[in-house]
């Protein structure tokens, strides 16, 4: 690995965890690593902006956020979408 290159491997990032086994792949002196979402989506997300906070998810966050911002908006209850840790 390179020098500078925080181990992020087994991390978890809001609904994002590194992968144990990744290797970070190094494009324009950013390392991009490989993630998967509570939601079974794979990824490729740079580091920094993992740990800044900047992603959170693979999309799938603001999905639901959108969801049950309108259901609210026209008074329907929403049961929470079910992810892989749920069980």
């Amino acid at each position: 690995m390179l020098r500078g290159i925080h181990d992020l491997r087994g991390r978890r990032f809001g609904r994002l965890v590194v992968m144990v086994d990744g290797e970070p792949e190094v494009r324009n002196r950013n390392a991009y690593w490989p993630c998967v979402c509570d939601s079974g989506t794979r990824k490729v997300l740079r580091g920094c902006d993992l740990l800044r906070g900047a992603i959170v998810s693979c999309g799938c966050q603001r999905a639901d956020t959108g969801v049950r911002r309108n259901a609210a908006r026209k008074g329907c209850m929403i049961a929470p979408r079910a992810t892989k840790r749920d069980g």
